[in-house]
């Protein structure tokens, strides 16, 4: 998973990074079961100072985000608050299970929504 994790951040962004431990990891499953996502988020060590991703897809542009700025984001799953407790707690030991994390993206229960990629 670690590999893979480190391959995608470079294909699709340009940053170069070891992920270092499963931070935590969540679902996200529709009702009915209609969509089913599962993600694993990992904490991340060796990045370059100064370096920032690159769009290397279309439609998305990477950037850094600072934590304070969480709460302004759309995420789905709504994980802002997770990240934020990750941050203050420092690394914990084990990987916590977040459990179903779906949001419909209108607010409307019901609704069968693609989820977004969560964090970028």
């Amino acid at each position: 998973m670690a590999a893979s994790a480190r391959r995608e951040l470079s294909e699709e962004t340009g940053v170069s990074a070891d992920p270092s431990r499963v931070a935590f990891v969540l679902e996200a499953v529709a009702p009915g079961g209609i969509r089913r996502r599962l993600d694993i988020v990992f904490l991340v060590a060796g990045l370059v100072p100064g370096a920032e991703p690159q769009a290397r897809e279309p439609g998305v542009e990477p950037c850094f985000v600072h934590v304070d700025q969480l709460s302004e984001l759309e995420m789905r799953p709504p994980i802002a608050g997770y990240l934020r407790g990750l941050l203050q707690q420092g690394a914990r030991r084990y990987a916590p299970h977040l459990g179903n994390l779906w949001r419909p993206a209108d607010g409307v229960a019901g609704r069968h929504e693609a989820l977004l990629s969560s964090f970028r």
